[in-house]
């Protein structure tokens, strides 16, 4: 089970059931702020999305348990707004990304764009 904690560290968290034991990534991108949630959603076919408020999108792989892929406006051509309110999976290859302040923009995972 995946999910980011909502604390000082925000933090993104694994439980693995086999150890019966939580991981903690301290290097999740998660901006350090107690106010602010981030989500994480999880495709079928087992990719690991979290949204940030400040660092865009980033794409966690769980089998090498670190960050692949991050999506931001300081990143062209990813022009994605770093500080995001919600992601969602629209089918198996569009992400509908949600900015605070810049409206909504769709992402296709494969293509890149």
């Amino acid at each position: 089970m995946w999910f980011s904690l909502r604390s000082f560290s925000n933090n993104l968290v694994k439980w693995d059931k086999r150890l019966k034991k939580f991981k903690v990534f301290n290097d999740s991108l998660l901006i350090k702020k107690w106010d602010q949630e981030s989500e994480v959603m999880i495709t079928k076919q087992g990719n690991i999305w979290v949204q940030t408020f400040g660092n865009g999108i980033y794409r966690f792989d769980p089998v090498k348990e670190k960050i692949a892929e991050i999506y931001r406006n300081e990143l062209p051509p990813f022009y994605i707004p770093a500080a995001v309110q919600g992601i969602s999976a629209l089918n198996d290859s569009v992400i509908a990304v949600a900015s605070f302040a810049k409206g909504f923009f769709l992402f296709n995972m494969h293509q890149k764009t």
